[in-house]
Parts: structure tokens; sequence; C-alpha cells
């Protein structure tokens, strides 16, 4: 990730129907538009199909839970942001009080954590 400028990592259980659970290609078009590298991080396998039916032309990536020595999703995707943000001074903080699906880094430093993309600045125009 220390290659690019600007990243931003979006964290997601394939299929999601939530209120904040938008396209792909939505969350594509915003971190091109920003000139940010997106990282796709699926939870897990189940519903696969959903997220690949989009068709973004961007890597997905799922978390290894076997690197984490548990196959319960809250540990592991608990374990996996901990590594995510293993340079900020309050990841645990950020971990267990932000519930936070998205991260945005500039120069490796994360500058933004939402579970909405559109409370990212900057704003979103749909």
């Amino acid at each position: 990730m220390e290659q690019h400028d600007k990243i931003l990592v979006y964290t997601f259980a394939n299929g999601c129907s939530g209120s904040t659970c938008y396209p792909l290609a939505t969350f594509k078009r915003w971190a091109e538009e920003n000139g940010y590298k997106l990282y796709l991080v699926t939870v897990g396998y189940n519903n696969l199909g959903a997220t690949l039916n989009q068709q973004v032309n961007l890597p997905l990536y799922v978390i290894d839970y076997k690197a984490y020595h548990t196959n319960m999703r809250g540990k592991y995707y608990d374990r996996f942001l901990l590594d995510l943000l293993k340079n900020e001074v309050n990841s645990t903080e950020i971990v267990h009080k932000q519930n936070a699906s998205l991260y945005a880094f500039e120069k490796g430093k994360l500058t933004q954590a939402s579970n909405d993309l559109l409370q990212l600045e900057p704003k979103f125009v749909q």
C-alpha cells in the first residue's frame, strides 16, 4: 500500500444490502475522482457471486482468516483492521469504537474513517 500516496480501503460483506452498501462502482468512481487507489476487501466468501456480478474490473481481496488463527469473523476482522491500522497511535480505539468500513490514507497516515462513503471528504456528488 505504501506505493500510493492516497489509498481508500473498503471492507464489506458480499451481498451487503444496508443503507451504506452502495454498488462497488460508486466507491470506484469516488476513488478515481479524488485520486485514491481503491482496495476492495471482503470479509469472507459467503455470497461472493453478488460481488463478482458487479464487474467493477478491480482486484478483490478477501481477509485470510487462517492468518489470524480463527474462523470467527468478528475476531479475524478486528485483527485485520488492527494490522491495517498498525501505524496509528489509537488503532484499537478506531477499530472498537468507530465501526468504520472505509479507511482513507494519505502518505501512509490514516486521514478518514467512516462507515458511509457520503461522509468522506471531499463529498461525493451522485
